[in-house]
Parts: C-alpha cells; sequence; structure tokens
C-alpha cells in the first residue's frame, strides 16, 4: 500500500521546526500556538522516515520501518488530557487506532509498513524515572518541558536513538524534542536558552 503523508505547518517557524534532524530540538510559544501539535508531526515524520529494516533479525521483519516513541508530561492524568488529544488530532483513530485508556496509555501501529510504539509516562508516577533510565527508543516527545526536572531531560537524551537496533538498521535521527510554554525566569530552561543569565558560580 502506497501512502501518501502531507504535513501542511502553520508558518514558517513550525515548518523549520518538524524539519530540524537536530538531536534535541524544542519550540516554545504561548497558548494554542500549535507547538504540540508540531511536535506530533515532527514523530510522524521521523517515523515515516525510518528506513526499512533490511533483515529478519531480532524478532523484527525485513521491510518493515520499526520506531518506538515515548511520550512524558508531569503527570499522567495532564498526559491523558492534552498531549493524547492533540495525538488524535495528528494520528486519526480511524487510520491508527486508539490508544489505551488503562495504566500508561500506548498505541501500537502496525500498518502502512510501520511498526510504531508509542509509550506515555506521567513523571508523577514514582517508578517512571527508573522505567524511563531502561528504555530503548527512537525519539522522547517531553511536553510542557518546563514543568520537568533538568534531570528527567538529560535522563532522555540518554536514552534516544537506540532502537532499532543497529542489526536491524539502527534509528535514523533519533530525537528529544519539547515544546513549552516560556519557563519561569531562572529556572533551568531559561537558562540553558539564554532567557535567563548563568547563576554566579555555575558552569554547565
Amino acid at each position: 500500500m502506497t501512502v501518501s503523508l502531507n504535513i501542511a505547518p502553520d508558518g514558517e517557524v513550525l515548518g523549520a521546526f518538524i524539519a530540524s534532524r537536530a538531536r534535541v530540538k524544542g519550540i516554545q510559544g504561548p497558548v494554542r500556538s500549535g507547538k504540540t501539535f508540531a511536535s506530533w508531526h515532527s514523530l510522524l515524520f521521523n517515523a515515516t522516515r525510518q528506513p526499512p529494516a533490511p533483515k529478519n533479525t531480532m524478532g523484527l521483519r525485513a521491510g518493515v520501518r520499526y520506531r518506538r516513541t515515548l511520550v512524558i508530561r508531569e503527570t499522567l492524568k495532564q498526559a491523558k488530557d492534552t498531549v493524547l488529544k492533540t495525538a488524535r488530532l495528528v494520528l486519526h483513530p480511524e487510520h491508527f487506532g486508539e490508544f489505551t485508556e488503562s495504566g500508561r496509555p500506548k498505541l501500537h501501529i502496525q500498518k502502512f509498513g510501520l511498526d510504531w510504539e508509542i509509550l506515555v509516562y506521567g513523571m508523577d508516577d514514582p517508578t517512571a524515572i527508573a522505567d524511563l533510565k531502561s528504555l530503548e527508543v527512537s525519539d522522547i516527545l517531553a511536553s510542557e518541558a518546563r514543568y520537568l526536572p533538568r534531570e528527567v531531560i538529560v535522563a532522555c537524551a540518554e536514552r534516544i536513538g537506540q532502537f532499532p537496533p543497529k542489526d536491524a538498521g539502527g534509528c535514523l535521527d533519533g530525537q528529544l524534542i519539547f515544546d513549552t510554554n516560556p519557563p519561569a525566569a531562572g529556572s533551568w530552561l531559561a537558562v540553558i536558552s539564554g532567557q535567563s543569565p548563568m547563576p554566579e558560580g555555575l558552569t554547565e
């Protein structure tokens, strides 16, 4: 089956963000500016660009594009109430299926030549950080990053680009993607983005 993917971002900034292949990329803007919508389009773009596995290996089938994505938000309730609502606007349930509702939501897309697993964590779960540190994923979307501790973002950066394994062709352009409203002055995100000065005595 041949599937045509048409992504029409609302403006040059969102378009450049979606097209960026940087290992870590983020977008900041006001409420309802299309940040999370663009982030989901980035994930979809990555999944469709992933090269098919070249051979049958490690339980993976030749010719299939494998991708595994983790989506995180400060709380699981917020993830369900906001992030997944936007996801359904991009990954229409009638075509891609519906996220599970019990526990941590997940969606496993196995069509259009894709095998794309999407996992959703709320970082209010005390086991979430430990589980995150053991995951092998392609991409991570950190939604509303201003509310997430820097330690979580650092852990995310260490887990991307690890799926599919090298024997199955490896991961093309694994990314840590984050979207956020403007962070509080003096917060880690404000500092690393140059919106607040580096605290005295802090070098990294």
